[in-house]
């Protein structure tokens, strides 16, 4: 028997951009999200680009709706 599935939104949070418009909008563009290290702690800050959200952890709770209380 199938299943049914029901899509109800789209939403993401993402090296090209922290909703799916301007995610969509950055891939038509081609725009790769690559560079320097920001937010991330590690070692090979300053050593390698990488694909990495843009963001502090207080603004990703902000963008996600995510309470932190």
């Amino acid at each position: 028997m199938a299943k049914r599935i029901f899509i109800t939104g789209i939403g993401l949070i993402s090296a090209i951009g922290k909703d799916s418009d301007e995610a969509f909008a950055n891939l038509k563009a081609v725009h790769s999200g690559v560079g320097n290290i920001e937010h991330l702690q590690t070692n090979h800050k300053g050593t390698m680009p990488l694909c990495e959200v843009k963001y502090t952890n207080e603004k990703l709770y902000q963008l996600a709706g995510v309470s932190t209380s």
